[in-house]
Protein backbone atom coordinates (compact mmCIF):
# COMPACT_ATOMS: atom_id res chain seq x y z
CA UNK A 1 0.00 0.00 0.00
CA UNK A 2 1.29 3.46 -0.75
CA UNK A 3 0.10 6.97 -1.31
CA UNK A 4 1.31 10.07 -3.11
CA UNK A 5 3.39 12.70 -1.41
CA UNK A 6 4.10 16.41 -1.31
CA UNK A 7 7.03 15.67 -3.62
CA UNK A 8 4.88 14.39 -6.50
CA UNK A 9 1.60 16.28 -6.06
CA UNK A 10 0.31 19.11 -8.23
CA UNK A 11 -1.91 20.57 -5.46
CA UNK A 12 -0.92 24.26 -5.15
CA UNK A 13 -0.18 24.14 -1.41
CA UNK A 14 1.98 21.04 -1.85
CA UNK A 15 3.88 22.64 -4.74
CA UNK A 16 4.56 25.68 -2.53
CA UNK A 17 5.79 23.49 0.33
CA UNK A 18 7.97 21.44 -2.03
CA UNK A 19 9.57 24.69 -3.25
CA UNK A 20 10.43 25.60 0.35
CA UNK A 21 12.02 22.17 0.86
CA UNK A 22 14.03 22.63 -2.33
CA UNK A 23 15.14 26.11 -1.26
CA UNK A 24 16.61 24.60 1.89
CA UNK A 25 17.86 21.22 0.67
CA UNK A 26 18.29 21.50 -3.10
CA UNK A 27 16.18 20.25 -5.96
CA UNK A 28 17.09 16.56 -5.62
CA UNK A 29 14.64 14.56 -3.57
CA UNK A 30 16.28 13.13 -0.46
CA UNK A 31 15.90 9.49 0.51
CA UNK A 32 17.71 7.96 3.44
CA UNK A 33 21.35 9.06 3.38
CA UNK A 34 21.29 9.84 -0.33
CA UNK A 35 18.85 11.01 -2.96
CA UNK A 36 15.86 9.40 -4.60
CA UNK A 37 16.70 8.13 -8.09
CA UNK A 38 15.19 10.40 -10.74
CA UNK A 39 13.29 9.05 -13.69
CA UNK A 40 10.34 6.85 -14.34
CA UNK A 41 10.09 3.69 -12.32
CA UNK A 42 8.04 0.66 -13.23
CA UNK A 43 4.74 0.46 -11.35
CA UNK A 44 4.91 -1.87 -8.36
CA UNK A 45 2.06 -4.03 -9.72
CA UNK A 46 4.09 -4.57 -12.91
CA UNK A 47 7.21 -5.50 -10.93
CA UNK A 48 5.22 -8.04 -8.88
CA UNK A 49 3.59 -9.56 -11.99
CA UNK A 50 7.04 -10.22 -13.42
CA UNK A 51 8.41 -11.66 -10.17
CA UNK A 52 6.40 -14.81 -9.60
CA UNK A 53 3.15 -13.10 -8.64
CA UNK A 54 1.04 -13.42 -11.78
CA UNK A 55 -2.23 -12.71 -9.95
CA UNK A 56 -2.05 -8.96 -9.26
CA UNK A 57 -4.91 -6.62 -8.46
CA UNK A 58 -4.60 -2.88 -7.95
CA UNK A 59 -7.18 -0.72 -6.22
CA UNK A 60 -7.21 3.05 -5.80
CA UNK A 61 -8.86 4.65 -2.78
CA UNK A 62 -9.21 8.43 -2.94
CA UNK A 63 -8.93 10.35 0.30
CA UNK A 64 -9.24 13.93 1.44
CA UNK A 65 -7.90 14.86 4.87
CA UNK A 66 -8.01 18.31 6.42
CA UNK A 67 -4.58 19.24 7.80
CA UNK A 68 -3.68 22.21 9.92
CA UNK A 69 -0.25 23.79 9.58
CA UNK A 70 1.36 21.87 12.43
CA UNK A 71 0.01 18.61 11.02
CA UNK A 72 1.64 19.42 7.67
CA UNK A 73 4.95 20.15 9.38
CA UNK A 74 4.70 16.90 11.36
CA UNK A 75 3.96 14.98 8.17
CA UNK A 76 6.95 16.57 6.42
CA UNK A 77 9.30 15.63 9.23
CA UNK A 78 8.05 12.02 9.03
CA UNK A 79 9.30 11.74 5.44
CA UNK A 80 12.78 10.90 4.22
CA UNK A 81 12.84 14.00 1.98
CA UNK A 82 12.11 16.51 4.77
CA UNK A 83 13.15 14.75 7.96
CA UNK A 84 13.93 17.17 10.77
CA UNK A 85 17.64 16.31 10.96
CA UNK A 86 18.20 17.33 7.32
CA UNK A 87 17.67 21.01 8.22
CA UNK A 88 20.21 21.06 11.04
CA UNK A 89 20.27 24.40 12.86
CA UNK A 90 17.90 25.88 10.23
CA UNK A 91 14.94 23.66 11.21
CA UNK A 92 13.07 26.51 12.93
CA UNK A 93 13.61 28.76 9.91
CA UNK A 94 12.27 25.97 7.67
CA UNK A 95 9.15 25.55 9.82
CA UNK A 96 8.53 29.30 9.80
CA UNK A 97 8.79 29.39 5.99
CA UNK A 98 6.33 26.48 5.68
CA UNK A 99 3.91 28.30 8.00
CA UNK A 100 4.30 31.45 5.88
CA UNK A 101 3.64 29.76 2.50
CA UNK A 102 0.71 27.75 3.86
CA UNK A 103 -1.00 30.86 5.22
CA UNK A 104 -2.31 31.85 1.79
CA UNK A 105 -3.70 28.34 1.16
CA UNK A 106 -5.62 27.91 4.42
CA UNK A 107 -9.40 27.81 4.51
CA UNK A 108 -10.77 27.86 8.05
CA UNK A 109 -7.29 27.03 9.33
CA UNK A 110 -6.71 23.91 7.20
CA UNK A 111 -5.59 22.74 3.77
CA UNK A 112 -7.23 19.85 1.96
CA UNK A 113 -4.84 16.94 1.56
CA UNK A 114 -6.28 15.18 -1.49
CA UNK A 115 -4.53 11.92 -2.10
CA UNK A 116 -4.82 8.43 -3.54
CA UNK A 117 -3.88 5.23 -1.76
CA UNK A 118 -2.84 2.45 -4.11
CA UNK A 119 -3.47 -1.03 -2.77
CA UNK A 120 -1.70 -3.82 -4.59
CA UNK A 121 -2.74 -7.40 -3.86
CA UNK A 122 -0.61 -10.17 -5.32
CA UNK A 123 -0.80 -13.94 -5.16
CA UNK A 124 1.62 -16.56 -6.36
CA UNK A 125 0.28 -19.02 -8.89
CA UNK A 126 -1.39 -21.90 -7.08
CA UNK A 127 -0.15 -25.30 -8.26
CA UNK A 128 -2.94 -27.59 -9.31
CA UNK A 129 -3.18 -30.66 -7.19
CA UNK A 130 -5.65 -33.49 -7.62
CA UNK A 131 -8.45 -33.56 -5.05
CA UNK A 132 -8.01 -36.10 -2.24
CA UNK A 133 -9.56 -39.54 -2.94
Amino acid sequence: MGDGSVWTSAQPWKVAVREVIQDFLGVERRAGRGSFPAGRHRPFAEVLAGSGFPEVEEHVVETCRPRDVESVIGYLHSTSFAAEHLFGDRVDEFRDRVRHVLASHLVDGVVEDRNEFRLVLARRATPTTPPPS
